[in-house]
Parts: structure tokens; C-alpha cells; sequence
């Protein structure tokens, strides 16, 4: 008999909603349920949609984590994908994901992510010990001292670390991306664990603590993939910039005293990692008009 799935999607509403449901509607394997949870306030930026698979799903309060759990917590079937609403999945992403789910029951699984631009494989924060220059060795030995990078697992500042393209099927990592993953509906997280308001920034490191803690092995299917435009954070403006590096500050720091990490690491990275991001994203191009 074939697992039916459910699929989770918390938004605001707007455009990019519409392009992943009739996406996520194409593929070789669909979905028996959608739920599309959106605050009451913002339910008339819902497009019409023909399919019969979806349901438009009002909450009372507004946030990703807690409204992605009221979904989880109405979800019909035996099978739950999360997913946001801007990511799109490749045809045989989710036939893939259930296959894997079933080869590996006690498990989450998330897939392989590429910038939908240029198609290109992308994992934040991981690159080969053995092919990096000295200074793309910096930040890393910030992170994680002499140990460098080690995919998948939690740096002692308290960020974890990305995995590699290769190999396909990565077993075992302590952390996935909260943008696809998914679920058997028994190990679901239906609490609001997530203790900040706006922006949900780092929520996948608190999902896939708890997650772990219930005993669930977390997986990376590469043959399942989807794709994130990656462009629309490069857009931000300066201010805008300064202003949410400090929430992920404040988050990072929370984080970090859970897991008793070294703080003094972690606000070196983040210096020093903003300091390269303003410099490329904000001042690379006035830089150009005086060479």
C-alpha cells in the first residue's frame, strides 16, 4: 500500500507560495493532504487553488514554529513533510524522501539543496580541510580550533557545521535544514519551541536537538533534491543587515549557553563573518568606482 503523506507549509502568504504547491503538485509522488497554515490576518494573501489536495489552515498567531506545529498537531496521515513555502522540489524529490523514510524508519530525512540560480550544490558552512587556502581555513579554526570542519556535527562555538555533496546518502548528521524535511507523523515535535518573535533565525538547530533527544537519526537522502533561491538574501540592505545580525546574535548566544560552548568563539565568527559579508555584499562595488 502506498504511505500517504501530509504536507506542512507555514507562511505569510504571497507569490512564492503559489509556484511551490503547484510544483510540489507535479511531482511523481503527491501529496494526499497540504495544509497551508497562515495567521487569520494574513489568510486573503492565499491564492485560489484547484487542487483538491489542499487546505487552507487559519491560526490565531503568527510564527513559523508555531504554526508549523499546529499543522503537525492535525496532520492525517503517517507521513509529515515540513516544508517552506519558497522551496521547490525536484520531481522525484519527495518519491525519493518516503523511499528513504521507509529504508530507515526510526528517521528524518531532508534532502539535497541547490541555489535554484545556479544550480549549484549548497551546504552552509562546509568546505574540504584538505582543499582549503589558509585564509578559507580562518573561520573554521574560529569555529571548531585545530579539529577544522567536521560535517555534520556541532562546532564548540555552538554553530554546526554543513555537510558535503558526496556521499549521496549522508547517515547520521546532527543537524538538517528546516526548510524539507521529513517525518514519520509518531516523531513529530508539536510543541512551539522556538523563544523569539519575527523571523524564526536558527530554528532547525533547536528542531534537531529535540528531534535527537526523542531518538530519531537524522539523514540526508542526495538523490531527493530541491532548490532555494538564495539571491533574495543578498537584496538586504545595510541596516536591515546590522539589525538582524544582532537577533541572530541573541538567538546564537541562547544556543550556545544551552550546549555550553565557548562564547567568546562564537562572537568571534560572528564578527568576523559580518565583517566579509559587508564588505563583498555592501562595499565590493563602491570599491570598483575608484580602481
Amino acid at each position: 500500500m502506498e504511505s500517504k503523506v501530509t504536507v506542512v507549509i507555514p507562511t505569510l502568504g504571497g507569490i512564492c507560495l503559489e509556484e511551490t504547491i503547484k510544483i510540489l503538485n507535479s511531482g511523481t509522488y503527491l501529496a494526499d493532504e497540504i495544509l497551508v497554515c497562515i495567521p487569520n490576518e494574513n489568510a486573503y494573501k492565499v491564492p485560489s487553488f484547484i487542487f483538491d489536495n489542499i487546505k487552507i489552515v487559519k491560526t490565531k498567531f503568527r510564527g513559523q514554529v508555531a504554526q508549523r506545529a499546529f499543522g503537525f498537531k492535525i496532520a492525517k496521515n503517517d507521513l509529515v513533510l515540513q516544508l517552506d513555502d519558497d522551496i521547490h522540489l525536484e520531481k522525484n524529490c519527495l518519491e525519493n524522501l518516503v523511499n528513504f523514510i521507509l529504508e530507515y524508519p526510526g528517521s528524518s530525512v531532508g534532502p539535497k539543496l541547490v541555489d535554484r540560480l545556479s544550480g549549484r550544490y549548497h551546504s552552509y558552512l562546509y568546505n574540504d580541510n584538505n582543499n582549503m587556502t589558509h585564509f578559507e581555513k580562518i573561520p573554521f579554526y574560529i569555529l571548531n580550533g585545530f579539529d577544522g570542519c567536521i560535517p555534520g556535527k556541532l562546532s564548540k562555538a555552538g554553530i554546526y557545521m554543513g555537510l558535503p555533496e558526496k556521499p549521496e546518502k549522508y547517515l547520521f548528521t546532527e543537524w538538517l535544514p528546516g526548510g524539507c524535511i521529513l517525518h514519520k507523523k509518531e516523531n513529530l515535535v508539536l510543541d512551539n519551541y522556538y523563544p523569539f518573535s519575527g523571523k524564526a533565525y536558527w530554528e532547525d538547530i533547536f528542531h534537531s536537538d529535540l528531534l535527537r533527544e526523542k531518538g530519531i537519526h537524522l539523514h540526508r537522502a542526495g538523490n531527493a533534491v530541491c532548490s532555494i533561491d538564495f539571491s533574495g538574501n543578498r537584496n538586504l540592505g545595510l541596516f536591515f543587515f546590522i539589525k538582524e545580525l544582532f537577533l541572530v546574535y541573541k538567538i546564537a548566544k541562547l544556543y550556545q549557553k544551552k550546549n555550553n560552548k565557548s562564547i567568546l568563539r562564537l562572537t568571534a565568527f560572528l564578527l568576523y563573518n559580518s565583517i566579509n559579508l559587508i564588505i563583498k555584499r555592501f562595499f565590493s562595488n563602491a570599491t570598483k568606482l575608484f580602481l
